[in-house]
């Protein structure tokens, strides 16, 4: 299978040009994932989203949705590596 998405979710300039301009922010990641079946997590470079906040995501999408976690800079910049 094929999964196709974007580099993060949740930017306010791609209202009116992606989002509906009146979408609340809370509900960008329900709309992306009616359109798109994955999604990159830029933040997760920088650090690891609480279980609480990787749980709230994968309720808001549907059943086979994926989420693909950029690296940790700690591994990617490491001088080890």
């Amino acid at each position: 299978m094929l999964f196709a998405g974007t580099s993060g979710f949740s930017y306010a300039g791609w209202k009116g040009k992606f989002y509906p301009k009146q979408l609340a922010g809370s509900k960008m990641l329900g709309y992306y994932a009616e359109r798109l079946n994955g999604v990159e997590l830029n933040g997760s470079f920088y650090r690891t989203p609480p279980e609480t906040t990787l749980a709230k995501w994968a309720a808001e999408t549907p059943p086979g949705f994926r989420f693909c976690m950029k690296a940790n800079r700690g591994l990617t910049y490491s001088a080890e590596v």
